[in-house]
């Protein structure tokens, strides 16, 4: 009986080291100084960063990840929506990837290993850099290569997570519109810790598509009235 115990102790132990695996080996990240350009592409919004600043403090960010003992077995995470993280150099280039999984967030490098990471990092490399363009009386808010104009003052409960700043001011904001497209709708705020302004602002191509749906709406109305 005490033999077939101790297999039984023996057995469970064995299992139990299988199943924690072992952890990761330390994140393999390239020099900053090496690196050229790097693209941040989320929901097809692909969003390049240039500047020194900003890839040294990818750099050192991700570089903190924590190894866990997930295996990264293929060239991508087996994950519905991911964030693919590009480095550039002058030849060739090296990708990662970073997504949520439950309540935590991972950055994978693909056969090398899954690292976790925290909030702050995560929605910090999910930010994207916009600009603003003059358009006689009204500023446009360009992000990549989509412009959006102001639409309508609107209300903040509508807002869903943060998706950019507006020429490198973290008080100027930009937001999803809950239960719309990024590409399509976005809502600026600008907190001034006084009476925020909260506008909502289109895609410019958006009005195109309104009209188009508007006027077969009208072409199917007369038709059921003849």
């Amino acid at each position: 009986m005490k033999k077939f115990l101790g297999l039984l102790l023996l057995i469970f132990c064995a299992f139990s080291l299988f199943s924690c695996g072992k952890k990761a080996d330390p994140i393999v990240l390239p020099d900053a100084d090496k690196i050229v350009s790097v693209t941040v592409t989320s929901k097809e919004i692909m969003e390049e960063h240039v500047d020194q600043e900003w890839v040294e403090k990818a750099i050192s960010n991700i570089s903190d990840a924590i190894p866990t003992n997930k295996q990264s077995i293929s060239d991508a995470p087996h994950v519905e929506d991911y964030i693919k993280i590009d480095f550039l150099f002058e030849e060739g280039a090296s990708t990662l990837f970073a997504y949520q999984d439950g309540r935590k967030y991972y950055v994978e490098q693909p056969y090398q290993g899954i690292y976790e990471i925290d909030t702050v990092l995560y929605e910090w490399l999910t930010e994207a850099e916009m600009t603003t363009e003059e358009r006689g009386g009204y500023k446009a808010i360009v992000w990549g290569e989509r412009r959006y104009v102001p639409y309508c003052a609107f209300s903040q409960k509508d807002c869903g997570k943060q998706v950019g700043i507006v020429d490198g001011d973290e008080n100027d904001r930009v937001y999803e519109w809950k239960g719309h497209a990024a590409d399509e709708w976005i809502i600026n705020i600008y907190v001034s810790g006084l009476m925020d302004g909260v506008m909502l602002y289109r895609e410019e191509k958006i009005r195109q598509i309104f009209l188009k749906d508007y006027l077969q709406n009208m072409h199917g109305i007369m038709r059921v009235l003849k």
